[in-house]
């Protein structure tokens, strides 16, 4: 016992070709801290379950209010995922198992809403390529009500997790990715991490669907506002005056009219709407998208390494990286192919997380 509640990590012993674990099998094991974090203490039983198959690994455990136990989700080797429950986090059982087409490693487990009503809930099985099904989950046996349903759409998006234990009075669901696959020349570390985003459950013409939008926290740092509206759009971009930097949040409301695309040039980076295909493409990338009433919405964050897009709110979200050019500083608006408008659009410069002195004092 401590003056704080404690932490437990649920993790994977993993086996590998590495000296420390080449030959040993995948088990699963807890850890636990007493002080915020800062420290870990192994559990002198581990491992807590054993191996169960091939390079079985990434476990995720959630409180099973209903059932008064702890619940595991654990990839086996695709397509299988299995799930365990236990009273103590110590002893596990296996209690089902659960098929995901293609499915691979790092799943995620959380109930949501139905358009924001508490007393229609759906449980969500989320895989590692961003891919998940919609069913009911009765702490025992996951059943899918949806086919294999997707979201995100970027080129550097991976591995999601929710976090659990969000305080009741906040409510939220959110996510954070790995953003695999960038490139850092010259920098002391490999890889970043997307915004964190809020997730939601919301009823569309094609039925259920999980929604992507970024927290709300992130316009807390913005420092310069520009606005500009019912802007004539053609073959001759329009520069967005003034405005000139790395980091920016912009929203948008654009209306295709007769336009074969229409889009957003940033850093250099192009995120346009294909009419014909009725599709967002962004840094290369291209997701499925429906206007509504002639018209798409955009949120876009570009930190200094990466491009995040949520379109007609949040419906699709494309995570991206790219290598920046620091002569590309300039925001511009463009049409093909016809006119179209830009109905409203602001942009936002962005001020670092870190303020004067985190660095220094390792960000605490």
């Amino acid at each position: 016992a401590g003056q704080h509640k404690p932490i437990v990590a649920v993790y994977t012993s993993a086996g590998g070709s590495s000296a420390e674990s080449r030959g040993q099998p995948f088990t699963q094991s807890i850890a636990y801290s007493i002080d915020r974090g800062r420290g870990f203490t192994k559990h002198a039983g581990n491992p807590v379950l054993g191996h169960v198959l091939s390079s079985n690994r990434d476990p995720k455990v959630i409180w099973h209010e209903p059932t008064g136990t702890w619940v595991m989700i654990l990839y086996l080797e695709r397509p299988r995922f299995a799930f365990f429950g236990s009273p103590d986090l110590k002893t596990w059982t296996q209690l089902s198992e659960l098929d995901i087409p293609d499915g691979h490693e790092c799943p995620d487990l959380f109930e949501l809403p139905v358009d924001g009503n508490a007393a229609d809930t759906r449980w969500i099985v989320w895989e590692a390529a961003g891919r998940y099904l919609i069913g009911q989950f009765d702490g025992k046996v996951f059943t899918p009500e949806s086919e294999l349903l997707h979201t995100r759409f970027g080129a550097n998006d991976y591995a999601a997790q929710t976090f659990s234990d969000i305080p009741a009075e906040d409510g939220r669901r959110i996510q954070i990715a790995w953003m695999n696959g960038g490139q850092y020349p010259d920098m002391p570390f490999n890889q970043q991490m997307t915004v964190p985003r809020v997730l939601t459950l919301r009823t569309t013409p094609d039925g259920l669907r999980l929604f992507t939008e970024p927290v709300e926290e992130l316009k807390t740092l913005r420092v310069r506002e520009h606005r500009r509206a019912d802007l004539a759009l053609n073959e001759s971009p329009v520069k967005f005056a003034g405005v000139s930097g790395e980091l920016f949040d912009i929203e948008a409301v654009l209306e295709l009219g007769g336009a074969a695309t229409v889009g957003i040039d940033v850093r250099g980076q192009r995120i346009e709407f294909a009419a014909a295909t009725s599709e967002l493409i962004a840094l290369g990338r291209k997701a499925p998208l429906q206007p509504e009433d002639g018209r798409i919405e955009l949120r876009i964050l570009v930190d200094r390494t990466s491009i995040e897009v949520f379109a007609n709110g949040g419906r699709v979200q494309m995570a991206s990286c790219f290598l920046p050019d620091d002569s590309q500083r300039d925001i511009a608006l463009h049409a093909t192919g016809g006119t179209a408008k830009a109905v409203s659009v602001a942009v936002w410069e962005l001020r670092s997380i870190w303020r004067a002195g985190d660095l220094a004092s390792g960000g605490r």
